[in-house]
């Protein structure tokens, strides 16, 4: 049975032909005791006695040098255990067979160039990854946040955007590409990224970095010190949401005669506009055809308000006064989203 291991680096604020396939080795099949070997390593290591699984991965590659289990396994033992050379190792012979483990082989052995601070050829790595697997969504991922350490903010974009489109629940991704958006300028189609990324996971560890970066979005006040700063984008690349922004702008002044400044007043507001006529978007954009149907869907259903409910979790209770977690309606709601169609048509 295929184990799935997700390794990617920390995210930080960071087909061919049928030729193609014929270069790759096909691998040996495993005999039976190679099989129980392989199971009983993998209860090890879910154990965290790594030490023990290696050992017993190390032991099936002598009888059988060709099995790419024992060699999935193993790169990602040494990839946990931080031994990056031994990783690259490893993963570089995974690499020339011809398996399910193919894609992952890639993701494996950049990630190790990524630590080993070798940004160029885990670049690479990533790009040929993908000649042999192009719906590995971790393969786009990783691709992107490696292009943003190297300052390749477009090519950064466009991989994080190809990862949603096979992963729609793929948070990292959603956090990642709402950065991006909201360092070139662009404020809606940041607050609708960050949004879908905080419906995802709206109590992690990052989504206090993502709440700030909605409120200043807003133009709201940041509530903790050292928040980014958001400054405005006069192009269009990522759609003309002018009619969204200026209308966020304007509602920004009321808040500081308010006594405070509600995050999810503003945001309900905002995605209201967006999922209106009035958000209409001039430009076609991945944001406009892949975000902005997801607000509108909402908005006919009536869901903009738990949406934002669950967006704001994290808030205090006085800062979510306007919020009432019915959960009733919140089922009703992700039972909605989880069989909506994601596409960037």
């Amino acid at each position: 049975m295929m184990r799935t291991r997700i390794l990617w680096p920390l995210f930080a604020l960071v087909a061919i032909a049928g030729s193609a396939h014929a270069q790759k080795r096909q691998p040996v099949a495993p005999s039976s005791e190679e099989r129980r070997l392989v199971e009983e390593a993998n209860e090890f290591h879910d154990h965290q006695d790594v030490d023990a699984a290696i050992a017993r991965y190390e032991k099936v590659l002598a009888m059988n040098p060709h099995n790419v289990d024992a060699l999935y396994e193993l790169a990602t033992c040494r990839y946990e255990r931080q031994e990056f050379a031994a990783c690259e190792q490893v993963a570089r012979r995974g690499v020339q067979y011809e398996s399910e483990h193919l894609g992952s082989f890639y993701v494996t052995l950049g990630a190790c160039y990524d630590r080993m601070g070798r940004p160029q050829e885990a670049e690479s790595t990533y790009r040929e990854g993908l000649r042999f697997d192009s719906t590995n969504f971790l393969l786009y991922y990783n691709l992107a946040v490696t292009s943003l350490g190297l300052n390749k903010l477009n090519g950064a974009r466009d991989a994080f955007e190809h990862a949603l489109l096979l992963n729609p629940n793929h948070a990292s991704s959603h956090f990642g590409l709402g950065q991006l958006y909201f360092v070139r300028g662009y404020r809606v189609p940041a607050l609708l990224a960050l949004s879908r990324a905080l419906l995802l996971e709206p109590s992690s560890g990052r989504a206090e970095s993502a709440i700030q970066m909605l409120r200043a979005l807003l133009k709201l006040p940041p509530t903790v010190s050292g928040a980014a700063t958001f400054k405005p984008s006069r192009h269009h690349e990522e759609g003309d949401f002018s009619g969204v922004d200026a209308a966020i702008v304007a509602a920004a002044p009321h808040a500081a005669t308010e006594g405070q400044a509600m995050l999810p007043d503003h945001l309900r507001a905002a995605l209201q506009l967006i999922g209106s006529n009035t958000g209409h978007v001039h430009e076609p954009s991945f944001a406009g055809r892949y975000y902005r149907p997801y607000v509108v869907a909402a908005e006919r259903e009536g869901y903009i308000e738990t949406m934002v409910c669950i967006v704001t979790r994290t808030l205090q209770p006085e800062e979510r006064t306007a919020c009432r977690d019915d959960a009733k309606a919140e089922d009703a709601y992700l039972k909605w989203t989880r069989s909506y169609h994601w596409s960037a048509r």
